[in-house]
């Protein structure tokens, strides 16, 4: 049902930027990457310096792995909005799964600067503690995620608790039960 809505609305205004990023964002909440390429494409004829339509491009082409545009598009966002939380958080994942040292390196300097700027968004905490586990600085990723936990009322949100098992797993300590991971992130 929902498909055959968005395709009536890019049929019924195809040239509106907006429904093509609406599409795109329910295709990429499917998992159907290419189509939302495609809608995100059409969008990018439209409005190719409209900041939604590029977020877009760039979350399909860091998903895609195509980091050079994806890091490129990202760093022009936050070139004409140095606070875009989203951006922020986008380059710094963007960076750090690149072989890349230096690039790696960048990635925790963007997400140290989005927590600075997001200091209560979980988010931006989260980004920083997955940094921070990939370049396997668990005591600086333990301070993130207790950070993530305590502007979230100590709730786990998916990527909190995906980012918490990944440090028990990197320090060897995989099947704790999950309150005593919790207990363990609040008392660093």
């Amino acid at each position: 049902e929902a498909q055959k809505a968005y395709e009536a609305a890019v049929k019924a205004e195809p040239t509106n930027a907006r429904v093509h990023i609406a599409y795109a964002d329910w295709l990429t909440q499917q998992n159907d990457i290419q189509a939302a390429k495609l809608q995100v494409a059409e969008a990018v004829k439209l409005k190719p310096t409209d900041p939604e339509v590029m977020k877009f491009q760039g979350l399909i082409a860091r998903i895609t792995k195509d980091y050079v545009t994806a890091e490129k598009i990202f760093k022009q966002l936050i070139d004409q909005n140095p606070a875009d939380a989203f951006a922020l958080n986008q380059l710094a994942l963007t960076l750090i799964d690149q072989p890349n040292p230096q690039k790696q390196t960048q990635a925790k300097q963007y997400a140290a600067l989005n927590v600075q700027a997001n200091q209560k968004s979980p988010e931006a905490l989260a980004t920083l503690a997955y940094v921070c586990i990939k370049l396997k600085d668990y005591e600086d990723a333990t301070k993130a995620l207790n950070a993530a936990l305590q502007v979230n009322n100590n709730q786990l949100s998916p990527d909190t608790a995906y980012y918490l098992a990944m440090v028990l797993a990197d320090r060897g300590d995989p099947d704790r039960r999950s309150e005593e991971h919790t207990s363990e992130l609040q008392s660093h």
